[in-house]
């Protein structure tokens, strides 16, 4: 689990750890991927552009968002151990 990881064999190896994060990396660019190039095609023809480049900010944005949201919950359990 999370607080013993070294309990569970994905967790608890460092290989285990890597091949999990490709494994989303992958899923998760394949999906966004196929999001990025469908999505404006839904739209009419007018409005493809404008799709596409609100499609990509709110990407970005909440990729960035993500980074923050990290940053907190690292910045709030490095306070809770002390």
């Amino acid at each position: 689990g999370q607080w013993h990881p070294e309990s569970c064999p994905i967790w608890g190896s460092d290989t285990g750890r890597m091949l999990l994060v490709a494994l989303l990396a992958l899923t998760n660019g394949f999906v966004a991927s196929c999001g990025m190039m469908s999505g404006p095609s839904k739209c009419e023809m007018q409005l493809r552009e404008v799709a596409g480049i609100t499609m990509g900010g709110m990407m970005v944005i909440g990729i960035f968002s993500g980074t923050l949201l990290a940053l907190l919950t690292e910045f709030v359990t490095e306070a809770d151990a002390v």
